[in-house]
């Protein structure tokens, strides 16, 4: 099972929409996938019209086998997974609490790698976990990061530089500090003009930087309108430009991992 987190510093980017899609894109070329949400807003869990609940802070509380604390006795992943929030896809929801669950774990032992020995558990039943990220640098983006295998950083056209610069310093950080770190599948620009001057440098940069081959997100109302009703752009307009782009992500990112070694 291949990890990726969807990430940046910086929120308001279109990470959770993307994670979204990305899953739904996925499960249409036959994967099966879990998605994550480490976003105390839980909007994972609205975007895709299911139900916002604490499974995260479960997952992560709910892992002793010493207590007889209802809330810390152990309980396996399965437990706190949303099964088929649609054909294919799973999800582990997220809502505030999750801030009550950091502030318990805190102190604890090894609790950097807690998210990724639990996923461990559920590992032969998925193709590829995805973890939407929250744009902070507290515990729970880095039990997150931990987690993953891979990064995909997700920019706005105004601040690609930026957030490869920041994501790469955190990640880096994150390496010296525990000895591991996702490596960066790419930088994904969303909410992309083509025909604005902006949009021509941002695919400069980002063919300087080597991800020139990954598909943009375009500016679409559409996508904004599939997110409100708790849709994917798949659901309500399949063949409209925000469809096939992030068919064309879910596509390449497919492909990578086709490519990769097990």
């Amino acid at each position: 099972m291949l990890t990726i987190a969807i990430t940046n510093l910086k929120g308001g980017v279109g990470k959770t929409t993307t994670a979204t899609h990305i899953a739904h894109g996925l499960t249409l070329r036959g994967m099966r996938v879990l998605l994550v949400d480490a976003d105390g807003q839980g909007h994972c869990a609205v975007y895709l019209g299911a139900e916002r609940r604490p499974d995260l802070s479960g997952v992560l509380m709910s892992t002793r086998r010493d207590t007889t604390d209802p809330q810390r006795e152990y309980q396996p992943v399965q437990a706190f997974i949303q099964r088929g929030v649609r054909p294919g896809l799973d999800l582990i929801s997220c809502d505030p609490s999750v801030t009550v669950a950091e502030s318990r774990i805190n102190g604890e032992a090894m609790r950097e790698l807690r998210l990724m020995r639990r996923l461990q558990e559920v590992a032969s039943e998925y193709d590829v976990t995805l973890i939407d990220v929250g744009p902070k640098t507290d515990l729970l983006s880095t039990l997150a990061l931990l987690a993953a295998d891979a990064a995909l950083i997700v920019t706005l056209p105004s601040t690609p530089s930026e957030s490869m610069f920041d994501m790469t310093a955190r990640l880096a950080a994150l390496h010296e500090e525990a000895g591991r770190a996702p490596d960066v599948l790419g930088v994904l620009a969303t909410q992309v003009d083509g025909r604005e001057r902006l949009t021509r440098t941002v695919r400069d940069q980002l063919r300087d930087a080597g991800y020139a081959d990954i598909p943009g997100i375009p500016r679409s109302v559409a996508i904004a309108r599939a997110t409100h009703a708790g849709k994917t752009i798949f659901e309500i307009e399949p063949q409209s430009p925000g469809a096939q782009a992030y068919a064309a992500l879910a596509e390449w990112i497919h492909d990578r991992m086709e490519a990769t070694p097990a």
